[in-house]
């Protein structure tokens, strides 16, 4: 059963996560990586940062807007559309 916000992954995939990143307490893990990071990021704004800069290079990486959407679980692209920072000279 997938959960809001959930990425379906193939079952090659998840063994793979799963033996190369035994996380049992993803938020753990996920402080834990944003703790070295060379920059600081705005009180209760982790999550949200980084969900507009994985938008970002999801697409600039040849990502389609529509996986995109489902990926985030937007009912819209409009919604999609605002999470994507891209410069003009890239669009």
């Amino acid at each position: 059963m997938e959960s809001a916000g959930s990425v379906p992954v193939t079952q090659d995939i998840a063994d793979t996560i799963r033996h190369r990143l035994p996380l049992k307490d993803g938020w753990q893990a996920f402080n834990r990586i944003v703790a070295i990071m060379p920059f600081d990021f705005p009180e209760r704004q982790k999550t949200h940062i980084l969900r507009h800069l994985f938008a970002s290079h999801f697409i600039v990486a040849g990502g389609q807007m529509e996986i995109l959407q489902k990926i985030f679980g937007h009912s819209d692209t409009q919604m999609t559309n605002r999470y994507m920072h891209l410069k003009v000279d890239y669009l």
